[in-house]
């Protein structure tokens, strides 16, 4: 699980270059917006001013000194766009502790599609002195937006920020990954097409009681996370690999041990891969700033060809055991936001190595996963050209509910169902409609590898209920996140308090969310489900 962020990137808005072999369509070419009116905010430590159309935000201590204007984006509905601007800084600087401060170039709007809440697009902050640059924004989620207000300047930041308000530019951004293989059905073999649904979770920590406490429960399925971690510097590669090498053999004995266990506790295990060799993309590492947050594996061919040999090492381990194994889960919520070296975006890649465990283990079933994980992403997502493949998505909609008190401050509270939002079971349906047109387009099996609430969140027992019936009408797998792991996700804790520490929660035997998955597990959730009490 990760937070999606789209970023900011530095870039040169040059003229229509060739993508996949053909020029530019006119979508995909900077274009001026309509001038907008402009208006300044700043509080009493900033000061924010435009002259002749340039402006000049700047903040001697922390503070706020911001230029921004209502624009119509109607022209972009549901689908991605990104927006450049000539910008220039001189001794900028965030607040310390708050990763969204300092430059600010962004925009907000309502999100039409999704129950009329208004979304703030973050992204990366130059510090320091920079310019005059082409700094481009790009939000790549495909929403009904209409209108949005775009701000640039600084926020809860220092420094001084130089702005020509009419090089502000809008188009729609290049598909990070080409469109192949439309239509294609997928075919399984008879022991995973007659499959039954299943049931399950994500695994934390596990001991023999906690195998019989799940197998009690009903689970006949379970996610086995799979970390290689490297103290190595990426920036030393033979050092990396080395290492790399020699820690993947603990991952995989271990990922055996649980194969083993759920096997005798009469359960199948998703092996997932919830890491790429290298990491995420940083200018602290050296990396190009377009980079950040990138997987490395999508920029640098190295550590894609570790990561080929990571699942050519698992393959050879597992191969005869498409029994007791689900399928491989190439690579967890993994992305590039920046377009991936030749031959290796996130599809040509997981097809690379499906291909390699395919030469190896040619019986157990393939789990490819959309950027991020992310339903939305399914609209981009193209089949990879080969059968018994599994596809699977992660659902926490609205991140807002679901991540609570997370990614937002704990005072704010947000509750579910809410009528007055749309948040209700029709709007996890609207949700899942990309993936529910992707499983039409190539008749494949669908797992929904994570999905939960924290645990704090008024209503989660309904929300995770609402999930588990939408996935049971749609005879989709599932994986609740996470069995025994952080304790907010957790079902056998529950919060005393808003909060993420250990002090916040207590044991719970007994408490809507863990009902609400009991029922799941052991006999589906349908709108006349009644409610059992847990037996231990």
């Amino acid at each position: 699980m990760k937070t999606i962020i789209p970023f900011i990137s530095l870039c040169v808005c040059a003229a229509p270059r060739l993508v996949f072999g053909q020029a530019l369509p006119p979508q995909f070419v900077w274009k001026s917006l309509p001038p907008p009116a402009w208006r300044t905010t700043c509080n009493a430590n900033g000061s924010a001013k435009i002259e002749d159309g340039v402006l000049i935000a700047s903040c001697a201590t922390t503070a706020v000194a911001l230029a921004e204007a209502e624009i119509d984006i109607s022209e972009y509905d549901g689908r991605p766009f990104e927006i450049c601007a000539v910008v220039t800084g001189k001794g900028v600087a965030g607040s310390k502790g708050n990763g969204d401060s300092g430059f600010r170039f962004a925009v907000n709007y309502i999100d039409v599609t999704m129950g009329g809440n208004r979304t703030w697009p973050g992204g990366r902050h130059p510090v320091g002195d920079f310019g005059p640059e082409e700094i481009v924004f790009t939000d790549r989620t495909e929403k009904t937006r209409r209108k949005a207000v775009v701000q640039i300047g600084i926020s809860n930041g220092q420094g001084e920020v130089r702005c020509d308000l009419s090089t502000l530019r809008i188009r729609e951004p290049q598909p990070l990954v080409e469109p192949r293989n439309r239509g294609r059905a997928v075919a399984y073999p008879e022991r995973v097409s007659a499959m039954p649904q299943l049931r399950g979770v994500m695994l934390g920590g596990m001991t023999s009681n906690a195998w019989d406490k799940l197998e009690s429960w009903g689970a006949k399925l379970v996610r086995h996370q799979m970390f290689v971690r490297c103290s190595a510097s990426v920036t030393n590669y033979e050092a990396y690999a080395a290492e790399f090498r020699e820690r993947a053999r603990a991952t995989i004995d271990e990922a055996e041990r649980t194969v083993n266990a759920a096997a005798a506790h009469g359960m199948k295990t998703v092996l997932d891969a919830h890491f790429t060799p290298g990491g995420v993309c940083s200018p602290a590492r050296g990396d190009p700033l377009v980079w950040q947050g990138d997987n490395r594996i999508f920029h640098d061919r190295r550590y894609a060809d570790l990561f080929v040999w990571f699942w050519e090492q698992i393959a050879a381990r597992f191969a005869g055991r498409s029994g007791d194994i689900y399928g491989y889960d190439l690579m967890n919520e993994a992305n590039h936001t920046s377009p991936a070296i030749e031959g290796g975006d996130l599809v040509e890649l997981q097809e690379r190595i499906a291909r390699a465990i395919r030469a190896i283990d040619p019986d157990t079933a393939i789990v490819v996963e959309s950027m991020y994980g992310d339903p939305g992403w399914f609209r981009s997502l193209s089949a990879i050209d080969l059968d018994n493949v599994i596809y699977s998505v992660h659902f926490y909609y609205p991140h807002d509910y679901t991540h609570q008190g997370i990614l937002t401050p704990v005072s704010v509270e947000h509750r579910w169902p809410d009528e007055g939002r749309g948040w209700n079971r029709d709007f996890i349906r609207r949700g899942l409609e990309p993936v529910i047109s992707f499983q039409k387009e190539h008749k494949c099996r669908i797992l929904v590898g994570e999905f939960s609430a924290i645990a704090w969140a008024e209503g989660a027992g309904d929300y995770l209920r609402d999930c588990i019936a939408v996935f049971g009408e749609l005879g989709w797998d599932w994986t609740y996140h996470a069995y025994r792991e952080y304790q907010g996700w957790n079902v056998e804790m529950e919060a005393v308090s808003r909060g993420m520490g250990a002090e916040n929660f207590r044991p719970s035997a007994d408490n809507p969310r863990k009902r609400a998955l009991l029922d799941g597990l052991r006999k589906g959730i349908a709108d006349n489900t009644e409610m059992t009490r847990p037996e231990d």
